[in-house]
């Protein structure tokens, strides 16, 4: 798997297909080496993951208290056969957290061999994606991964660090939206959804900000409330629902 904006080291399909045959692996995943501007670094540092990459493991990475950063910015090396035995795929319906979703569906099934050597270059730009996701995206990325976790624990308790991150990636996402309907100009939504989690507040505050800079450096204008594009919004959805 590769993004297009990224690059893989020459050697890295040789090193992971030989990892692969020589541990029996059929999942596999890499280091990589983040380009952020003028930095330049290994993303897992040494020894923070083992031999092994559990389900467990993966979700808890999600959490910003984990000692292992966030595992669902790797790329996983996934054996043919496993993927049409599973009938599994990218879910083209998710903008963020796809990658992530694949890989949980796959670590259900069986643990993945880690490689510290970075072998993909990650690029991330003012304007990336992954920098600040769409709140929609978010809400649909928490339930896949709220949904994947019960049917893991298939009613058992869940792993107390599983339960942390879920209950995390739930609240940033929920940020997000309530973030995003005050930059769109519908303040009137916003605040119903505050009035049910007021401690939101600080953090929507400083999501409002981030997200009015990330639109600027994608070139995108935030609608004032009332304005034409909103209203031309309104009555062709308002059209849609009486069809």
């Amino acid at each position: 798997m590769l993004d297009a904006d990224d690059v893989a080291e020459p050697r890295r399909l040789e090193t992971l297909v030989g990892l692969a045959e020589s541990s029996g692996a059929s999942l596999v995943f890499d280091n990589l080496t983040v380009v952020r501007g003028r930095s330049v670094f290994p993303y897992v540092r040494p020894g923070v993951v083992g031999q092994l990459i559990t389900f467990e493991q993966f979700v808890a990475s999600h959490h910003p208290r984990s000692r292992v950063p966030n595992l669902g910015y790797l790329k996983p090396f996934v054996r043919r056969d496993v993927l049409l035995e599973a009938d599994l795929r990218y879910r083209e319906d998710l903008v963020i957290g796809e990658d992530s979703v694949l890989a949980l569906e796959l670590l259900r099934r069986r643990d993945a061999l880690w490689c510290p050597e970075p072998l993909y270059l990650y690029w991330i730009g003012p304007a990336s994606t992954s920098r600040l996701p769409p709140a929609d995206s978010l809400v649909r990325f928490a339930q896949e991964m709220d949904r994947l976790c019960r049917d893991r624990a298939a009613g058992r308790p869940q792993d107390v660090a599983v339960a942390r991150t879920l209950t995390y990636v739930a609240r940033q996402a929920e940020r997000a939206r309530i973030a995003d309907l005050m930059v769109d100009g519908r303040q009137g939504d916003a605040l119903r959804r505050l009035v049910r989690g007021p401690s939101l507040l600080p953090e929507v505050a400083l999501s409002v900000g981030s997200r009015l800079a990330h639109r600027a450096a994608r070139g995108l204008r935030a609608r004032p409330p009332g304005s034409r594009a909103e209203r031309a919004t309104s009555a062709d959805r308002d059209g849609r629902a009486r069809m």
